[in-house]
């Protein structure tokens, strides 16, 4: 399972809505999340499902990986790595996928960080929300500071 945080230069995340045709969840937030095909490492499927889901291309060499934990409860013992990267795309590039995606849009990294730890924002790991959303952010603050 991946999970892939964009962001951009303002501060803001990307979150994108799920469809109405989604069994699970549908018209919840999230930020891009998909599993690895075999044959694909965790990188090329991030790289992948962002592209899927959203149109974006991102590059392997501007995906950096934050935080990587074992799934409990509903990813059932799966290996989950977050990546970030960081992508400054008006809304109008986003190219939602009919059937997974029906909306994007950019929030701040605390309303996304607080929408993450209660459910409001969809991620994979529910077990450890709140780490990851933390990793993200200091993350994120990094990046700013260099």
């Amino acid at each position: 399972v991946v999970g892939i945080v964009v962001y951009n230069g303002a501060g803001k995340v990307l979150i994108t809505k799920r469809s109405a045709d989604k069994p699970t969840d549908p018209g919840k937030w999230e930020s891009t999340v998909g599993s690895v095909v075999a044959g694909e490492d965790s990188l090329e499927g991030a790289c992948r499902e962002l592209w899927e889901e959203t149109g974006l291309d991102a590059a392997a060499k501007e995906m950096r990986l934050v935080y990587r934990t074992i799934g409990k409860g509903h990813s059932g013992g799966a290996l989950i790595d977050i990546y970030m990267v960081r992508m400054d795309v008006s809304l109008e590039k986003i190219r939602l996928q009919p059937g997974e995606t029906c909306d994007a849009r950019w929030v701040n990294a605390e309303e996304w960080r607080r929408g993450i730890e209660t459910g409001g924002i969809l991620f994979p790991g529910r077990d450890e929300k709140t780490k990851m959303a933390k990793a993200v952010m200091d993350a994120m603050n990094h990046k700013e500071n260099e």
